[in-house]
């Protein structure tokens, strides 16, 4: 009778202790779960400062190079202005490359492949005009890193059409001028067409 007690009580103790115990684990992976996403937002967050900070520190580092190139007192001096030299049929989303540099201040503009890549931060004006060739309209679009940014179009044969866009740039980002229908469209350049930016403020 009493072994028959003693084992009740083994059985009635572990039945009780079990429950207890399950909870504290759970408990206790709640815990580190919410202590798994803490630090994983902080963590996200001060990654994205930190690419912050490097962008300033780049921008930094490439206003003192530009001022260090220029006259004392002078101010930082950004800006281009090309002209396209040859007519062509463009196919979908081409680059223009204005080849024809008048300006380029600041060596932001690169002919080779008709993108202007900020050398530093600040505030920009941009400019394009697009002359249509005998055949056709012709519509173009400004992007900046791949996105519309504007577009115009030349709606007959020896028409222009003119667009002006204010933007904010990073160090590095980067603003051309590409063809933007699926068909391809003739361009007449013979320096008519023309790409041109420059710095307004930093």
């Amino acid at each position: 009778m009493l072994l028959f007690w003693s084992i009740l009580t083994v059985c009635c103790f572990v039945a009780t202790s079990l429950p207890s115990e399950t909870s504290k684990f759970d408990f206790v992976m709640k815990e580190l779960d919410s202590l798994r996403h803490d630090f994983q937002v902080k963590y996200e967050r001060l990654e994205a400062e930190n690419t912050n900070l490097k962008r300033e520190l780049a921008s930094v580092k490439s206003k003192r190079l530009l001022l260090g190139n220029t006259n004392a007192g002078s101010e930082t001096t950004i800006g281009f202005y090309a002209r396209r030299r040859q007519n062509g049929v463009l196919g979908v989303q081409q680059t223009i490359e204005f080849d024809h540099v008048h300006e380029n201040h600041g060596n932001g503009y690169d002919p080779r492949h008709g993108h202007f890549i900020a050398p530093i931060s600040g505030l920009y004006e941009f400019s394009t005009t697009i002359l249509a060739g005998s055949d056709n309209g012709i519509h173009c679009e400004m992007v900046k890193n791949g996105q519309n940014i504007g577009q115009l179009v030349a709606a007959r044969h020896y028409s222009t059409s003119t667009l002006n866009v204010v933007i904010y740039l990073n160090v590095g980002d980067m603003v051309w001028v590409r063809h933007f229908t699926a068909t391809p469209q003739q361009l007449f350049a013979s320096d008519y067409s023309t790409f041109s930016g420059f710095l307004i403020s930093v």
